[in-house]
Order: C-alpha cells, then sequence, then structure tokens
C-alpha cells in the first residue's frame, strides 16, 4: 500500500483553515491580550537587530525567530504580523493531519480531525493570533502521534517536539515522556512485542514503515521477521543507540536554554523565578487546592463540549474498540504529561497571569481527533449502505453533551480580548509621520503602548514614558509641568509623542497635535 501524502485532503485542511482564520479577524479579532503586541514588537526588534533570545526575558525564542524573520522579508507590520499568525495555524492544521494518519485514523477522520481541531473557539482565535499555541499544539500532536511509529517518522516526532520546547515551556514535559517511550523501545529492540502489552499494542515496529502502509497494521508474522531482522548483535546496537539518539533529541532545547540562563542570566531557572515574580508583584494568590484543580477545570468549563465528547467516546470505545483505543495510551501519556506539568508550575506560581486557558490546546485537540474517528466510524456505510440509523442513535448523546456544556459555561464570564483600536490607530499615524531618523515617546495609562510600538513598526525609535510593570518602581508625574514633560522629550532624544489628551494639553504650547484617535493626541514638538 502506497504512503504517499493525499495532497487532496491537506489542501482541503489548509484552507478550511485559512479561511477560519481569516473570518476571524475580519469578525473584528485584533489579539488575544497585550501579550500579542508585545510579541509582534519583539519580532519588530528581531527583523532589526537579530538575537538568539529576541525578548530577553523568560518567554522562548522560536515564535520570535519566525515571526522576526518574516518581517524583515515582507516588512515590520500588523498585516505581517497576522499573516504570520495564520500560516502558523495552517501548518498546525496540517500537522494534526498528519499526526491522525500516523495513528491509523482514516482519511475521512483525519480531515475532520484536522478542521474540528481548528475550529474549537480557542483555536480559532489562537490560529489569528500571533501567540504560539496554535503552532505548538500542532508541533505536540505530532510528536505525541510519532510514539506509535517509527523510523523517520519517529525522529520527525522528535524534530516536532525539540521545536516545540523552543515555543513553550510546559511541552519540556511531552519531550520528557517521548524520551521515556522512545529509550523504552531502544532497549526492547530485537525482542519480540507482547500483542497485549498495553505500550507495545498496535506498534509499527522498526524497518516496517518502508513496507507497510501507515493505514494498514502489519500482522504477526510481519513482526517476528522484523524482531528477527533486529536479532542481530550489531543491528540491536545500532537501532538502539538510533531510537536512544532520537530520545534524547528534543531534550536539548531545554537543556540549551537552562544553559542560556546560567550563561546570560546567572540562573539556571531564571523563568520560573520570573514569572513567579511577576505574579506576586501583580498580587495573583490563590490556595494550593485550587491551583491543583484549576487546569483540570478549564478542561470543562472552557470547552466542555470536545472534553465531555471525548470522554463519552473513549466510555463506548473501551468497551466496543479496545484494540483502537489502545493506540493513544502513548498520545496521551505525552499530552498528560503537560497537563501534570502545568498544575505543578501552577502550585509554584508558574502559570499564565491571563487566558491560561490556551495551554491545554495539545489536549483538546487530541481529543478533537478522537471525537472526529469516532464520528467517521459512526457514519461509515456498512457493506456499501448508509447506516440510516446511525444519526438516531449519536443525536441522545449529542443533545446530552450540549446540554451539560451549556450548564457548564453558564455563569463563566469569558476573558476579553485586547483589540486596541485607538493605540493601533494613532501607532499608524506615527508611522506616516515620523521621520526615520526621528523618535517618539509613547504615554499610555497601561500596557496599551505594545500596541501603539506595533503599530509604528520601530521599536529602536520608541520609548514609552512608563512600562507599567508591578516590578518596577512608578515613574511619578512626569507631565505636571511643561518644562518636567520638555525634559523627559529631551532624555529620550524625541520631538515626537503619542500623549495621552490631557498629557497632549500640558506642552500646547510647544508642538502641534498631527493626529488624534480616542484619548490620544501625535504630537509634534517644535520648540527644543
Amino acid at each position: 500500500m502506497s504512503r504517499a501524502v493525499p495532497v487532496g485532503d491537506l489542501a482541503v485542511v489548509a484552507l478550511v483553515k485559512a479561511a477560519l482564520s481569516v473570518a476571524v479577524l475580519a469578525g473584528g479579532f485584533v489579539a488575544l491580550s497585550d501579550d500579542d503586541f508585545s510579541r509582534i514588537v519583539i519580532g519588530e526588534q528581531f527583523a532589526h537587530a537579530p538575537s538568539l533570545d529576541p525578548s530577553g526575558t523568560s518567554w522562548l525564542p522560536l515564535p520570535f525567530w519566525l515571526l522576526g524573520t518574516a518581517m524583515a522579508v515582507f516588512g515590520r507590520t500588523l498585516a505581517t504580523a497576522h499573516a504570520t499568525a495564520v500560516l502558523s495555524g495552517v501548518l498546525s492544521a496540517l500537522l494534526v493531519h498528519r499526526a491522525a494518519r500516523w495513528l491509523r485514523v482514516s482519511r475521512a477522520g483525519s480531515v475532520l480531525a484536522a478542521i474540528v481541531a481548528s475550529s474549537i473557539l480557542t483555536a480559532a482565535k489562537l490560529g489569528a493570533s500571533v501567540q504560539p499555541e496554535a503552532l505548538t499544539a500542532g508541533l505536540v500532536t505530532l510528536g505525541a502521534a510519532s510514539t506509535r511509529v517509527d523510523g523517520s517518522r519517529r525522529t520527525w516526532g522528535a524534530v516536532a517536539l525539540f521545536a516545540a520546547c523552543l515555543c513553550r515551556y510546559e511541552t519540556w514535559a511531552a519531550a520528557a515522556m517521548f524520551a521515556l517511550l522512545t529509550s523504552y523501545d531502544a532497549f526492547h529492540v530485537g525482542r519480540p512485542r507482547r500483542p497485549r502489552e498495553v505500550l507495545t499494542s498496535g506498534f509499527a515496529p522498526l524497518d516496517t514503515e518502508r513496507r507497510y502502509g501507515e493505514s494498514e497494521p502489519p500482522g504477526p508474522l510481519e513482526l517476528k521477521e522484523a524482531a528477527a531482522a533486529d536479532a542481530t548483535v550489531a543491528g540491536v546496537r545500532r537501532k538502539r543507540l538510533g531510537l536512544l539518539a532520537v530520545a534524547a533529541l528534543p531534550l536539548l532545547a531545554p537543556l540549551a536554554w537552562i544553559v542560556h540562563g546560567v550563561i546570560s542570566h546567572h540562573d539556571a531557572l531564571f523563568f520560573l523565578h520570573r514569572v513567579a515574580a511577576y505574579r506576586r508583584a501583580l498580587g495573583v494568590t490563590e490556595p494550593v487546592g485550587r491551583s491543583l484543580l484549576a487546569y483540570p477545570a478549564l478542561l470543562f468549563r472552557v470547552e466542555p463540549e470536545v472534553t465531555l465528547s471525548a470522554i463519552l467516546v473513549l466510555r463506548i470505545a473501551a468497551d466496543r474498540a479496545p484494540r483502537a483505543l489502545s493506540r493513544l495510551v502513548r498520545p496521551a501519556l505525552v499530552v498528560l504529561a503537560m497537563l501534570v506539568f502545568l498544575v505543578v508550575g501552577r502550585a509554584l506560581d508558574g502559570a499564565p497571569t491571563h487566558h491560561a486557558a490556551r495551554t491545554l490546546l495539545p489536549l483538546w485537540t487530541l481529543c478533537a481527533l478522537l471525537v472526529s474517528e469516532a464520528i467517521v466510524r459512526t457514519l461509515s456505510p456498512v457493506r456499501g449502505e448508509f447506516r440510516s440509523d446511525a444519526v438516531g442513535r449519536l443525536a441522545p448523546f449529542a443533545v446530552a453533551v450540549a446540554l451539560v456544556s451549556v450548564l457548564l459555561r453558564t455563569g463563566r464570564v469569558p476573558e476579553s480580548d485586547a483589540s486596541r483600536t485607538a493605540e493601533c490607530a494613532i501607532g499608524l499615524a506615527a508611522r506616516e509621520r515620523v521621520g526615520p531618523d526621528e523618535r517618539v515617546l509613547v504615554d499610555t495609562a497601561d500596557y496599551g503602548y505594545f500596541a501603539v510600538i506595533a503599530a509604528f513598526g520601530a521599536p529602536e525609535r520608541a520609548t514609552p514614558v512608563e512600562r507599567h510593570d508591578p516590578r518596577d518602581p512608578h515613574v511619578g508625574a512626569p507631565f505636571e509641568t511643561a518644562d518636567t514633560a520638555a525634559a523627559l522629550f529631551a532624555a529620550a532624544g524625541a520631538t515626537w509623542g503619542v500623549l495621552r489628551v490631557d498629557h497632549a494639553a500640558v506642552i500646547s504650547r510647544s508642538g502641534t497635535v498631527e493626529a488624534r484617535s480616542g484619548d490620544f493626541s501625535l504630537v509634534h514638538l517644535t520648540l527644543r
């Protein structure tokens, strides 16, 4: 059976995902939070002056390398940032499709899984955002699925997890579980695999991927032949070392980042300490019990339809198709390791301060894969005839899941997005008017300065009056008088300012207002 990639299926997945992301943007979505604009600013800085650690903070570097490279080629604009986000979302959907095929999901089920995983509300927004979670989910899903196969596909899974480990910290736990499972396989090279063993049931052994199609599992005779081929001492040693190298590959990314912390920050766990310090500075505290239950609760409160449907499918499949279900044991271990990491990290003050549910996207992606294949199998024809009773049998379950999901969503106030319309508009006005050798001072009451600078497109020529970091001391009242304001401009070397309206009035005699947007004015100083 041929293992050729179904190009038509990939095209459908890519087009649907791209259309969905464009629809989200057309519907008014701009950013998930101010972190989006902060990431755009860092990407612009990378395009201007590339570095191995673009953010200089606790954020991992790969998303900035990708975004900054795109901006270096196509320009430092919000449009480039959004286009890069859409393409990253499309790549994630394609990775989910490949992962499903590696898990021997049917062609229809694989396409549906990629589309459903992309259509989850959390995934749909992240697919149009510059946050890295959408791409991370695809990379983790592919890496998790690769634990069921061997040869080059296992290596590609390791590469995917290596990349994921440079995007999000919780993926380090997934990489560790991948390494454990691959090491387990390394030390079982040449040994017959027991069909009923949980970790090896349905497993595609080494050296069989070139002879058997990915949707055609090898039979007992082929398994025996493959084991015999591995039985030579030299063959066992070579393949064992190869698998151990693959197991170690994803772990090189966390190791490199920790070494970077020691060299550049004199602290191997600088990222954990910085996040914890930020949460404490914000005054974010919660009891340990609540921290331990927060992420499991989010699984049901944020995307209850997906979680409940997956639980229902698992219950039915455990009775009717346990052998097929066993293929998900290894991938489930990989993504569940992330959940454990997140729970422990939250208890140690290492969790995101907002939109924490986005880190659970790999779990919902695996759930979507499971549910999609169950739907396809239920509705598939039997002996060429459509199963007319399938819809009727599915209806009660669908109604039950819908009702419970509505109850779980009731009373939950969704986290708001960050449109920052006025800030983006005044930033674009500054982009049009400020000369290439001139600097601009940005004055906002909160983190909105990130949106202004992102739209301006040249962060090396923009200086915020205050960064509003709770760990930093408050600036005071720099616009109390015209003289203090002028001194502030002089210290920044700026002749332009994006100022709040009340602050712009302070220097009205020293400059002219060139543009207005919301509560902001673009002021050009004419007297120094």
